[in-house]
């Protein structure tokens, strides 16, 4: 048993009526919430990390979005469940939406992506044993919405 704790702020700023920025932090001390024992067969522990991100939409159709976060798990469900976490990630992104009026969700977009992260014996299975440092991957892609 161990003592565990998230702070989560969001901060929306709408200087103008064509800029938007959104910014969010998020620190804590949590556990995985699936595997209880450790690669050492020990109890697992809880994990410090943090991390911050933020997005820009300019006039309603060009957002440029980043993130940074220490230490914490990846970003699907099933990462936190088994303890698969990474010692740095990075994200950089810029999508354009096609649809004018539309919001992010409903409209169709394209756009494209970079992700860096650095590997360690929690990053199962790009780690591979030591033999990999880091990982990262560029994306270009279209979203049609009907």
């Amino acid at each position: 048993e161990e003592d565990v704790w998230l702070l989560k702020s969001k901060v929306v700023l709408n200087p103008t009526k064509s800029f938007k920025t959104i910014l969010k932090a998020e620190v804590g001390k949590q556990q995985p919430t699936g595997v209880p024992f450790d690669l050492d067969g020990g109890p697992v522990k809880a994990t410090d990390y943090w991390g911050v991100e933020g997005k820009m939409i300019f006039d309603r159709e060009h957002i440029v979005s980043a993130m940074f976060k220490k230490d914490a798990w990846g970003p699907y469900d099933f990462q936190r469940e088994f303890n698969i976490k990474y010692p740095e990630q990075v994200k950089l992104e810029y999508k354009r939406l096609l649809d004018k009026g539309l919001s992010e969700k409903d409209s169709s977009q394209f756009g494209i992506k970079a992700l860096y992260r650095t590997l360690d014996e929690y990053s199962p299975p790009d780690y591979d044993d030591g033999l990999n440092d880091y990982m990262y991957e560029f994306q270009a892609y279209y979203k049609y919405k009907f």
